[in-house]
């Protein structure tokens, strides 16, 4: 049987999961990496700065959340702080 949107009943959606995914317990920060958070990092030569970033320098936006970084920074950021980032499943 076809539905209205050109599809039979059987068939998945768009929003039909792919397939079923398993994961194991994990942990994950409930709060974002601040810029001062960032800042200590860079400070002990860890971390590199953010390419572009309009307040990482801002003393008024040292809660803010660090923005700029890529995928190597913030993974070196993880690894300094003994974390890891989310797989695309978590």
């Amino acid at each position: 049987m076809r539905s209205s949107w050109g599809r039979t009943e059987d068939e998945p959606s768009d929003h039909s999961p792919a397939h079923t995914v398993t994961l194991n317990p994990f942990w994950i920060y409930q709060a974002e990496v601040t810029n001062r958070m960032y800042r200590t990092c860079v400070e002990v030569g860890v971390c590199s700065e953010p390419a572009q970033s309009l307040w990482y320098d801002d003393p008024e936006y040292e809660n803010a959340p660090v923005s700029g970084v890529d995928w190597t920074q913030a993974q070196a950021y993880c690894e300094w702080m003994n974390g890891r980032l989310p797989t695309e499943a978590e």
